[in-house]
């Protein structure tokens, strides 16, 4: 076993009131005579010397665990003394007590021998002759002689140097008069020393600055491995002085959001010796390569905040957790091949932007998104949405439970929903299954052509559009596709469905489109508002809620919430070509009920054809409708001054 040995010469003590001692360079330490006081405080002088010797065998590489400032010489690893450096001695005082003792902080010219000795001052109090302990480095005594905890530690070098590389010794003080004499003794080092990387999936990328924390347990000791300052560990490696044991490991590391934990193969940690441990987890940088997450795992997709072209596949059944990624690729920036399951990490902002910003997988499967992060997915392409299909695609259900989305769909798609599809001979539809809303603050844009939320332009569909939670905003884009609700030229578009107290929904269509209902010459089916805040407003020659110019809506139910749906142009009420809720010019919708369970419901246009301002020469609305019943109590008028 290596060790550090500690050599004490015996002081000569002087007599009398005027005398001298003798000292060398090397051994002979001065002693002098002290006082005769009551506490009797006697400083003593030690050469301390490192061994150096031993083997640069094993797995270790030749390591030993003393952190004292090591450089090379040769194939060997030489450790040396520095400034600043002490020693603890542990004795026992006339009193029987056990005492601690911590020398003074060495000086560059305390050092000798190239760092390998060194000559340590140290002041005892009232000493007794008898056993003394060794304790280098010296915090790692407490003031009783006990050993100090080493459960919690920052993970840097530093620090290990200075309180945890812990080597002891003991020999017996002997006394002659009042002069001390402290023993040559040799120090065993107590602890292995173990070097941590965090490596990715593939074992390429060290993420140590990733997380905050690592525990080690061996089934005896748990240690907690945090930086002092808070924040992540660097890209360096991470420290950990511990016990011997022999053991399998198991390592946990967390970032606050997500936590692992890996079991290490069975070994032996034994003491002097330094082991340097590469432990891969489920994570993958994105920014040093594409990802692709095996079926039904789960994956910390992690970024270092600038854009990649590298992409995330989402394997059936799998689960992508994204930190601060950020795609701008030539494809799909996300793409999900069956059920699939994306968390935005708290505190995080990640961006997918591509021919599809996140495509959803094929008819049948669901995406689900759930917060607390932020998200913006961009479709940079001709007919693929920001979050849904591509162009001319059949792809399946979109869930969001919450965080903050941003959605824009390319040319003819949907923000959120389908992409693209077209008629005529060709005959490629684009659609999307369900798409619904729990919660979350979303913002959705379509792309020219395209609903907010729901569908795109051409022969494209949703199935259904169910909002029940969230502060929702959803724009359908230059031309043609509603807020919420169907595209431009659609052949067929579901029901929407609006619910919860406290839902917000401001829905915005395009020209030609309503706010929440049908496109231009387009479907949708019926619409029930239940509960929330909504805001409707109608793009020109569209209904706030209801119909798109030349298109068609269901029927129209509203039994709960508070309701504004505002006609396209209030200081303009010369040509009403749209209801505030209803149809537009050419368009048809079923039977419209708002029943006295509304809180309100404010409109600057007709409901259904019915109660417009009287007089002036107007040109009504021509659009067609089913049976017509409201609790006029609870309309608010909002015209414009005659």
């Amino acid at each position: 076993m290596k060790t550090i040995k500690f050599l004490s010469i015996a002081a000569l003590a002087l007599v009398g009131a005027m005398m001298t001692g003798c000292s060398s360079d090397d051994d002979i330490v001065n002693n002098p005579q002290q006082p005769v006081n009551s506490n009797n405080i006697v400083t003593v002088k030690t050469t301390i010397s490192i061994d150096n010797s031993g083997d640069d065998s094993g797995d270790n590489d030749g390591n030993t665990t003393r952190a004292l400032t090591p450089h090379y010489s040769g194939t060997k690893l030489v450790k040396t003394f520095r400034a600043g450096d002490q020693v603890a001695v542990i004795y026992t005082n006339t009193n029987d007590q056990t005492v601690k003792a911590t020398s003074e902080e060495l000086t560059s010219r305390d050092i000798t021998n190239d760092g390998k000795s060194a000559n340590f001052t140290v002041t005892l109090d009232n000493p007794k002759a008898g056993t003394v302990e060794y304790v280098y480095p010296a915090p790692m005594a407490n003031d009783d002689g006990t050993e100090a905890s080493i459960l919690s530690q920052d993970g840097t070098k530093a620090t290990l140097e200075r309180n945890f590389d812990y080597a002891k010794g003991s020999g017996t003080m002997t006394q002659a008069g009042s002069t001390f004499t402290l023993p040559s003794v040799s120090l065993t080092n107590r602890f292995a020393i173990c070097t941590f990387y965090i490596k990715d999936i593939d074992n390429v990328s060290t993420l140590n600055d990733v997380f905050s924390q690592l525990t080690i347990s061996d089934g005896t000791n748990t240690y907690t491995i945090a930086p002092s300052g808070g924040g992540n560990f660097g890209n360096d490696m991470i420290y950990v002085a511990m016990k011997p044991v022999t053991a399998a490991l198991k390592a946990t590391i967390t970032n606050g959001t997500h936590t692992f934990e890996k079991t290490l193969t069975n070994r032996t940690y034994a003491a002097n010796n330094v082991y340097q441990i590469s432990m891969s987890y489920p994570v993958k940088c994105i920014n040093k390569s594409s990802a692709s997450i095996p079926n039904n795992a789960t994956w910390l997709i992690i970024g270092t905040g600038e854009a990649t072209s590298n992409t995330i596949t989402i394997g059936a059944g799998a689960t992508a957790n994204l930190w601060n990624v950020n795609i701008s690729a030539g494809g799909s920036a996300i793409a999900c091949s069956g059920n699939a399951t994306i968390n935005l990490a708290e505190g995080t902002t990640n961006r997918a932007n591509g021919t599809c910003g996140i495509r959803i997988g094929g008819s049948g499967t669901t995406l689900t998104i759930n917060g607390p992060g932020t998200l913006y997915a961009q479709s940079g392409e001709y007919g693929a949405a920001g979050i849904g299909g591509t162009d001319k695609a059949a792809v399946g259900n979109i869930v969001i439970n919450g965080g903050e989305i941003h959605a824009t769909g390319g040319y003819y798609a949907a923000g959120i929903g389908s992409g693209h599809g077209t008629g005529g001979g060709y005959s490629e539809p684009g659609s999307c299954g369900t798409i619904t809303i729990h919660g979350g603050t979303i913002e959705a844009r379509g792309g020219e052509g395209g609903a907010g939320i729901g569908a795109g332009a051409g022969i494209s569909s949703y199935s259904s559009i169910t909002i029940d939670g969230g502060n929702v905003s959803a724009y359908g884009s230059i031309s043609y596709g509603a807020g919420i609700g169907s595209g431009g030229s659609n052949t067929s578009a579901g029901p929407i469905t609006i619910s919860g107290a406290s839902t917000v929904v401001n829905a915005t269509g395009a020209t030609y489109a309503a706010g929440i209902g049908s496109g231009d010459s387009s479907p949708c089916g019926n619409i029930t508002i239940s509960g929330g805040n909504i805001t409707a407003n109608a793009g020109e020659f569209g209904a706030g809620i209801g119909c798109g110019s030349s298109a068609s809506c269901g029927n129209i139910l509203i039994n709960g919430g508070t309701i504004r749906a505002w006609y396209y142009d209030p200081d303009d009420m010369r040509n009403f070509f749209a209801d505030g809720i209803g149809t537009a010019d050419g368009s048809t919708c079923g039977t419209i009920t708002i029943t006295s369970a509304v809180t309100e419901v404010r409109t600057n246009s007709a409901i259904g054809g019915e109660h417009v301002p009287v007089g002036g020469d107007y040109d009504y609305c021509k659009g067609t409708h089913g049976t017509v019943t409201v609790d006029w109590d609870k309309v608010i008028r909002d015209w414009p001054s005659e």
